[in-house]
């Protein structure tokens, strides 16, 4: 057997070897194994010598390994220093490390400067445990673990659903957690981390220069451990007021996440949740300021007990409001009345929820009721004709609730790139304009809304169906990076929809979301149980899951002058930031447009993405060259042509963001 040496006086390289002098000294050692003794030629006395010969070759053996492996090691430690002292070989000792220069003079010397979107989620899983900063401020993509576990979903630039035209290839590769190692009891009542307080940060805000650790979170994907309080920056503030929109006629719609008075049905769990959902859904609603308010997700009752509890609280809450402040210069307070389910729609309804109609009765009155009873439809389209009464025009608004992207099945209406049930949402839409038709034909008005919850993202088949009839999808009039209603794993998208019939889309003023929920964390909510969550608070926000819509429409003019007006007026002010970043959405290479056969209206109001933002201070990236594995170059400073794209060939994926625990039930 053989193992190697080294001559203790080669250990320490001197300036001589340094400067190409000697060689540190290896020595090469045999190490003989001894032969065994004669065998003898007793039995037992064999037995026992061949026993103990073969101990004592192990034991030799055993030796002599243990003398190589550490023999080995030596010479890689001297020639590894004499690689280092050979000029030319390598930086010199006293170097600054490279993530000094990165991360800029307020992070610590020994953090990996790192950039989003990673080539790969193994880039993640290589930095586990290792301190890193960002080159670049994140974005607030989703606070839904905010009140559960201290999380928040961080990502490059707002994420957004698939088929809205600003979707990313693969958004795994784009987010990442912030938030603690252990995740904290799932009891929805634990403070805030970081001194946070809720309304403070919302989806959209930003995190600035952040530090810390890589590890793999308990909810799926890779979290970072901040080194202290991370920093935010309010880039999404809360809108106190719905936007301003011109126009004569007012409508609203309005998803309430299931009202129910019934506890334990699939609302309130008990009778103070059931206050404070409806104290919240009421300060909502009142600001919203509304002639018409179509309903989606209200308990379907004999007795219509939910909406004219609701409706009840809410002309109690506007007169207490006059009341307390008499100026004598206001419009008297609007008087709601709740608008009872036909009972054609009530007996052909198969689900416990249903769309309803509050209409304030100084503005507008009601000509007929009437609902789409397809049997397509679990929840009947519900349909009020009204006459605006200042103009004396008369227009029928429908109230609509399409069936959900939720519990798929396992075979038939799978997920073919729309979401669960795409077809039977088609079907649903195809019965709705039938419906809608009639409705026009039938009776003399200035045309059909049809406005609600239609579970659709913009380019999706259901939309099409309207398009290719010649009508509008109002959407198209709102920014694509303000046309939100919902956010869901992380990613952003509009649900709520309204369509213009031919006639009436001349008449349109303008549209805007009401950004009061979809952005806001579930602890800022009224809750099911009987203790509140810590940031709940009596107001509009997080008062429910969706944001509201609003449109609004000239009446009393003919349609050449509408339409001149609704071309000049604005959209209304937009809610959400266009680009919360320097990273801002761009609509993805080959995202898909309108099917719409005919010429589209221009989009009036809508905009490019924000200035770039300043990059972060405490983590800036060199002037050149790649930061770390994540093999982006930190160079540039505007933003990629192709946001998130993983390669110039990569073809469109659709991921969920991250693997959840737990998600509330979509209806």
């Amino acid at each position: 057997m053989v193992y190697f040496a080294i001559d203790s006086a080669g250990a320490q390289p001197s300036a001589a070897t340094a400067q190409g002098g000697a060689r540190p000294n290896v020595t090469l050692v045999a190490w003989p194994v001894p032969d065994r003794t004669p065998p003898p030629t007793d039995q037992d006395d064999r037995r026992a010598a061949r026993d103990a010969g073969q101990r004592a070759a192990w034991r030799a053996q055993r030796t002599a390994r243990r003398r190589l492996g550490a023999s080995l090691l030596a010479i890689s430690v001297v020639l590894t220093v004499y690689a280092l002292w050979t000029p030319g070989t390598g930086p010199a000792l006293d170097a600054a490390p490279s993530a000094v220069e990165a991360c800029g003079p307020h992070a610590p010397a020994a953090a990996t400067p790192v950039s989003l979107p990673v080539d790969s989620t193994a880039t993640w899983h290589a930095l586990r445990g290792v301190l890193v900063c960002f080159t670049h401020d994140l974005t607030i993509t989703e606070a839904f673990d905010l009140g559960r576990h201290g999380e928040l979903l961080l990502a490059d630039h707002r994420l957004y659903g698939d088929n809205t035209g600003l979707e990313v290839d693969d958004p795994a590769l784009h987010v990442v957690r912030l938030g603690a190692r252990q995740r904290p009891a799932d009891s929805g009542t634990q403070p805030l981390p970081w001194g946070l307080e809720v309304g403070s940060v919302r989806v959209g805000d930003a995190v600035v220069g952040l530090v810390g650790r890589v590890w793999t979170s308990a909810a799926g994907g890779y979290l970072i451990e901040p080194e202290g309080a991370p920093r935010f920056e309010v880039r999404n503030p809360r809108p106190e007021a719905p936007p301003a929109l011109p126009g004569d006629l007012r409508i609203a719609a309005f998803n309430l996440q299931n009202y129910f008075v019934t506890l334990g049905a699939r609302g309130a769990d008990h009778p103070a949740a059931l206050e404070r959902q409806t104290a919240a859904l009421v300060a909502a609603l009142a600001r919203l300021d509304a002639d018409v308010i179509a309903l989606m997700e209200i308990e379907r009752d004999p007795d219509d007990d939910a909406l004219q509890a609701l409706s009840a609280a809410l002309n109690e809450a506007l007169d207490a409001a006059a009341r307390e402040d008499p100026d004598q210069a206001r419009p008297p307070p609007r008087a709601y009345r709740a608008l009872p389910e036909p009972s054609v729609s009530a007996t052909r309804a198969g689900d416990a929820i249903r769309q309803a109609f509050l209409v304030d009765t100084a503005t507008v009155e009601v000509v007929a009721r009437s609902a789409d009873v397809a049997g397509v439809h679990e929840r009947p389209p519900q349909a009020a004709t009204l006459r605006h009464l200042a103009s004396g025009e008369v227009v029928s608004v429908i109230a609509v609730h399409l069936r959900s992207k939720a519990s798929c099945p396992s075979s038939g209406d799978v997920d073919a790139g729309f979401g669960c049930w795409n077809v039977r949402r088609t079907r649903q839409t195809e019965a709705l304009l039938g419906f809608a038709g009639r409705l026009e034909r039938d009776l003399e008005h200035a045309g059909v809304l049809v406005i609600g919850d239609l579970n659709t993202h913009r380019f999706e088949p259901p939309l099409a169906v309207f398009e290719d009839a010649g009508w509008e999808v109002l959407t198209d009039r709102v920014p694509p990076e303000a046309a939100v209603s919902y956010v869901f794993f992380g990613r952003s998208a509009a649900l709520d929809h309204a369509l213009a019939s031919p006639t009436l889309a001349p008449r349109v003023a303008g549209v805007a979301y009401w950004a009061i929920n979809a952005d806001e964390p579930p602890i800022a909510g009224p809750g099911r149980g009987a203790a509140a969550p810590a940031g709940f608070a009596p107001d509009p926000f997080r008062s429910s899951d969706h944001d509201p819509l609003l449109v609004t429409l000239h009446m009393g003019t003919d349609d050449a002058e509408a339409a001149s007006t609704a071309e000049a007026a604005p959209v209304g002010a937009i809610t959400r930031p266009v680009g919360a970043t320097d990273r801002a959405p761009r609509r993805r290479a080959g995202a898909p447009r309108s099917r719409r056969r005919h010429d589209r209206r221009s989009r009036s109001g809508s905009a490019g993405p924000a200035s770039p933002a300043p990059r972060s201070a405490a983590c800036r990236s060199r002037a050149a060259g790649p930061s770390t594995s994540t093999g982006r170059s930190t160079a540039a400073s505007s933003p990629h042509p192709r946001w998130g794209s993983a390669g110039a060939g990569a073809g469109p994926l659709r991921h969920s963001v991250a693997p959840r625990a737990h998600r509330p039930r979509r209806s």
